[in-house]
């Protein structure tokens, strides 16, 4: 694993303030975010192909549905079940997934309760195979959110 970046260490610091205090039942969808995006590089998707997939739903999104619906979770959930049609889910799953644990090991000193958060995610999510996985769709949505025009 790579040290942490700048731009991580500062999305830890803030989600570690924001967990403080927060009951254990919503630490892991708290930390969803943040863990979903230190995952996503090593989780072996054909990241090119992911990202044109997602271009391809945005830009065919009707430009009235922007206003109501929410585009970004409509994609992230098209897109889980694309990644899925690529083929090795459960492989690439598992490497998202041991990917998040080791990054929680190598931050828990520093940022305990991000750490925990994570590890609660990880138990959560252990039986859930994609796409219906909340890490899966999580991953699927940090790529959809690439694509999306700026607010």
């Amino acid at each position: 694993m790579e040290p942490l970046a700048d731009r991580t260490r500062a999305a830890l610091v803030e989600l570690e303030a924001y967990l403080e205090g927060e009951p254990a039942d919503v630490v892991a969808e708290i930390a969803l975010p943040v863990a979903s995006a230190l995952a996503l590089p090593e989780a072996g998707f054909d990241f090119d192909k992911a990202v044109h997939d997602a271009h391809l739903f945005v830009e065919s999104y009707p430009k009235e549905g922007f206003v109501i619906g929410n585009v970004a979770e409509r994609g992230a959930t098209w897109l889980a079940q694309r990644l899925v049609m690529q083929g090795k889910a459960r492989e690439r799953r598992e490497h998202a997934r041991m990917t998040v644990a080791l990054r929680a090991d190598e931050i828990e000193r520093e940022f305990p309760l991000s750490a925990a958060a994570f590890r609660r995610l990880l138990e959560e999510t252990a039986e859930t195979p994609p796409p219906e996985d909340r890490l899966w769709h999580a991953l699927a949505l940090r790529i959809v959110e690439t694509q999306l025009p700026m607010s």
